[in-house]
């Protein structure tokens, strides 16, 4: 064996581990949201939580549940990928509807930097009529095959129909509308509508490369918005007085050809839609 180090791994229950616990741990950090009234029972999704390590190496996400929860949240689902955008809030639907895969091991091998750290998603069942919060999250992880824990600071709120007097709730929006192509770092733009109302067609590019195409939405005002970007997908957004949208992901390993942004919006609705793509791929075939 030449130069260099290699640490001894033995075989366990859980795998191979090495024989001292020196593998890389994890860390991270929520927001405070304050998120509009949804129906019970419909899954939502809180994806303002980022993970990083504090050294190289990768560790394996296993297992997520509230630090502390009251109302009636429960956590139905989690999901990893690198970070996207600027801030990541919740929205109505399923991790999969996000452009999350769920169903695929969640690892993190991002080292903690300013700019770099990984975004954690969790889905979520409002199980009550009542105002319920969600605070922080247990995040259980193996690191070189030896089981830990943190706990991630930050809080939801899902605000009841009816309450108007919780800090997070009332009728005075809590969310800044945020346009969706200023959200994009790092992606190129392939269309941006900018805050507007009514309906809506956008020529797109056509031949778009191998990589993940993005379809990053916004609206406000009562109502829905209909975004269909042909093989990118079609996305139905419930709008409310506040503030909200999806980043909803389209990963193409061979390219794909999209020519036409159609969106369709309730009268009243405030929306915009940004189409970005990048090179990246969480699973290139």
């Amino acid at each position: 064996m030449s130069g260099g180090a290699a640490a001894l791994l033995v075989l366990g229950a859980v795998g191979y581990y090495a024989l001292t616990d020196n593998g890389p741990r994890l860390s991270g950090q929520g927001n405070r949201l304050g998120l509009p009234p949804s129906v019970a029972h419909a899954p939502f999704v809180v994806a303002d939580f980022s993970l990083c390590l504090d050294q190289p190496g990768t560790v394996t996400v296993t297992g997520v549940r509230p630090v502390r929860s009251e109302g009636g949240l429960a956590i139905r689902g989690f999901a990893v990928r690198p970070w996207v955008g600027g801030s990541a809030m919740g929205g109505n639907g399923t991790l999969a509807a996000a452009g999350y895969h769920p169903e695929r091991q969640q690892t993190v091998s991002i080292i903690c930097t300013a700019d770099s750290k990984a975004q954690l998603a969790v889905q979520v069942e409002h199980t009550g009529n009542e105002t319920a919060t969600l605070d922080g999250l247990t995040v259980d992880y193996l690191s070189d095959g030896y089981r830990h824990t943190v706990d991630i600071p930050g809080q939801a709120t899902v605000c009841a129909f009816h309450d108007q007097q919780h800090s997070d709730c009332g009728r005075s929006p809590q969310v800044d509308w945020s346009d969706p192509a200023s959200a994009m770092a790092g992606e190129k733009i392939l269309a941006s509508t900018g805050r507007r109302t009514g309906d809506l067609q956008v020529p797109l590019p056509g031949k778009i490369p191998a990589g993940t195409t993005w379809v990053t939405t916004e609206c406000q005002g009562t109502g829905t918005l209909v975004v269909d970007a042909g093989p990118l997908g079609s996305y139905t957004e419930p709008c409310s007085d506040r503030p909200d949208g999806s980043d909803n992901a389209f990963e193409s390993p061979l390219g794909t050809t999209a020519n036409l942004l159609k969106v369709t919006a309730d009268p009243g609705v405030t929306w915009a839609v940004a189409i970005g793509w990048d090179s990246s791929q969480s699973h290139p075939q």
